[in-house]
């Protein structure tokens, strides 16, 4: 039986993840197209605390920023192909694309808190409403006993 150990553990091109640790970014980008799984952990180490930065800078909400760098580099996965090094680096095509995901989110929660405050303001005058009509009531049902 062989024994699993990290400096024998290989991606399908046949690189470890300390190798693909060596190669630039451009060449990590070309293995995670391929789909090497451990070419997005070595971008992941490499960006991730740039990536959480940039969101933490647009969102204001670091629980929220957190969660949107997880998701920013799922997309490299998904797109690793259609990476162009002609028209940028790696490091500038992550950041794009964390400013725009930033961005996105950052609408997306100012547009649910506008949701939710102006259903508070709709709940807080409904229950003024009520109260109104139950003082009416109470009011018309004494003028209407004397």
């Amino acid at each position: 039986m062989r024994i699993l150990r990290e400096e024998n553990l290989q991606e399908p091109c046949g690189l470890t993840y300390q190798q693909l640790g060596n190669l630039s970014d451009e060449q990590v980008m070309v293995h995670l197209g391929a789909g090497h799984g451990d070419a997005v952990a070595v971008l992941l180490d490499r960006y991730s605390r740039l990536v959480l930065s940039v969101a933490s800078q647009i969102i204001h909400e670091h629980a929220e920023a957190e969660d949107l760098t997880q998701e920013i580099f799922v997309e490299p996965c998904k797109t690793a192909a259609q990476f162009k090094a002609d028209k940028g680096t790696a490091k500038m095509w992550i950041i794009r694309l964390a400013y725009r995901r930033s961005l996105n989110r950052r609408r997306h929660l100012k547009f649910r808190n506008s949701r939710a405050r102006v259903s508070d303001v709709v709940c807080s005058f409904r229950s003024t409403l009520e109260q109104a009509k139950d003082s009416w009531n109470s009011v018309t049902a004494t003028d209407a006993t004397t």
